[in-house]
């Protein structure tokens, strides 16, 4: 929408007027986690691998950009790779972050190779039990406990029955910790 021609072919007039301001932004980190969440509801629910692995990568780049905006709520870049450059910078001052580098690296790689450097079902698995984890220790927009996140992912969209059995899998193996 930057240049007026797009904005013709698009709408048929210039709308770039009409358009809100970039700057001043408020995202409602709800519905941006939930989306993120989404895609890792479809990799689960997926039965083809390919699909699956495609959709997993979906979801890292969206919580990439989650956390991004959360923690520096002027971010407003899109782009994989502004994303992840944001997350590295965001990493060294804060130390959870480093997990959420190497699966975004690792989505990256799955973009450019067709394979994941880790195993493809331990990752999703370490990927889920690490955003909860963070949920349930409030390093994210807010802090959940299991039942709180359970009511969070039912309400979410049409809800997520697959994230919601891995997390009840998730906790009876083990106490979310995170790594």
């Amino acid at each position: 929408m930057k240049h007026p021609e797009n904005s013709k072919l698009l709408y048929g007039e210039d709308i770039q007027a009409q358009l809100p301001e970039t700057d001043d932004l408020i995202f409602d980190y709800n519905d941006v986690l939930a989306r993120g969440l989404y895609h890792l509801e479809k990799s689960l629910k997926e039965k083809n691998t390919s699909t699956a692995m495609k959709e997993c990568s979906k979801g890292i780049f969206k919580l990439g950009f989650y956390f991004c905006i959360y923690i520096d709520p002027k971010f407003q870049l899109t782009t994989i790779m502004e994303i992840g450059r944001k997350l590295h910078q965001l990493s060294a001052s804060r130390k959870f972050i480093k997990k959420m580098v190497e699966f975004y690296e690792d989505a990256i790689i799955f973009r450019i190779t067709d394979q994941y450097k880790t195993e493809f079902k331990e990752l999703r698995s370490d990927l889920i039990t690490y955003i909860f984890s963070l949920l349930d220790k409030r390093y994210l927009h807010k802090k959940m406990d299991y039942k709180e996140i359970i009511s969070y992912l039912n309400d979410s969209f049409s809800g997520f029955p697959f994230l919601i059995r891995a997390l009840k899998k998730t906790r009876s193996v083990h106490t979310l910790k995170i790594s």
